[in-house]
């Protein structure tokens, strides 16, 4: 594997990670505000 292919690779899988994470964290805001507890709205990275 060449290094493109290595780095495709690695940023794919840092790619997953962050959505898994993140759907995670939006899971437990919505169990929290079920329970009352009120976040402030999500703010959205654009690239």
């Amino acid at each position: 594997m060449n290094y493109e292919e290595n780095l495709r690779d690695k940023v794919l899988e840092s790619a997953d990670k962050t959505d898994e994470i993140a759907s995670r964290l939006e899971n437990a805001m919505n169990a929290g505000e079920a329970e009352g507890i009120d976040y402030p709205a999500p703010r959205r990275l654009s690239l």
